[in-house]
């Protein structure tokens, strides 16, 4: 095979990985009204919740819904270290169907998730169009359409419920990390390739 044909297929086999999904981050900060494991209490905490994705892990869940799957992620309530949730099936959510439109976190379906929205106007938000694979926010709402009651196990032992929501914000930040060098160099040889060949052709 000659040299122009072999640098043609190189072009052709790089050229789509240069475009390969992204980590996107997902963050949700605010304060809510929990309850721990065993307790008759609740109080009201501060919390974290960061959650690590793919852009490649987008799908429409539900007509007008997009989850996402998390990889990792890290919560933080009040004065407790970091830990994590361990729940199965953790998700991002968007919620464009139903009003309130809404960003959400929960399992295994649609069912337990936490939603935070506004009504009435979802259109203001940039919610109506978001489907989780890019930047976004941050988007802020001070009284949160949805209460919860929703258990969420902690790696660090025991549960939490958030019974609700007083405030939230949600940002979502895609990783544009630069290449590594090996990225580049097979970006180089493929651009070559291509360029080798329509000279040859001309």
């Amino acid at each position: 095979m000659k040299l122009s044909h072999c640098l043609s297929a190189i072009a052709l086999a790089c050229l789509p990985a240069l475009g390969s999904a992204a980590p996107i981050t997902y963050t949700f900060t605010g304060t809510a009204e929990v309850q721990s494991e065993g307790s008759t209490g609740s109080q009201l905490v501060d919390f974290s919740l960061v959650i690590n994705a793919f852009t490649t892990g987008v799908y429409e869940f539900d007509s007008n819904v997009y989850i996402n799957d998390a990889v990792s992620n890290v919560f933080t309530y009040g004065s407790n270290a970091a830990t994590s949730l361990t729940n199965v099936g953790l998700y991002v959510g968007i919620e464009q169907l139903n009003a309130p439109v809404g960003v959400t976190f929960g399992f295994a379906d649609d069912g337990d998730w936490l939603k935070m929205g506004i009504s009435g106007a979802p259109d203001s938000a940039g919610l109506d169009t978001y489907e989780l694979d890019s930047n976004f926010g941050p988007y802020t709402v001070t009284s949160p359409a949805f209460t919860g009651g929703v258990p969420l196990y902690l790696a660090s032992g025991g549960s939490l419920n958030f019974l609700n929501l007083t405030s939230a914000t949600f940002t979502a930040t895609l990783d544009n990390a630069v290449p590594e060098p090996g990225s580049f160099a097979l970006a180089g040889l493929a651009l070559a390739g291509l360029a080798l060949t329509r000279r040859r052709k001309a």
